[in-house]
């Protein structure tokens, strides 16, 4: 409302707005498929291991290397971490 008058929604021609749409049969039988977790499958175990291996070799460590990507959950969780100078690993 500008100085006691309702202003109207402008409408155009061609509405451009989404949807509603129709989902063609193939793209709706993907869903239909039974995908397992990806962090509980064995391949994921293996390429973890792998990756973690790679890493140790990289890194010079035999220490255990976590690899931490995804949502951040673990940045949430705990909150500031107060960072140490990076040492020398041997």
């Amino acid at each position: 409302m500008t100085g006691g008058h309702l202003q109207i929604m402008e409408t155009y021609r061609i509405p451009l707005v989404p949807g509603p749409v129709s989902v063609p049969e193939a793209l709706r039988a993907v869903y239909q498929i039974d995908y397992g977790s990806a962090d509980l499958e064995e391949e994921f175990f293996n390429l973890y291991a792998n990756c973690e291996r790679g890493l140790q070799t990289v890194l010079g460590t035999h220490h255990q290397i976590t690899i931490q990507s995804g949502e951040g959950m673990l940045a949430r969780v705990l909150g500031p971490v107060p960072v140490s100078p990076i040492r020398q690993v041997r």
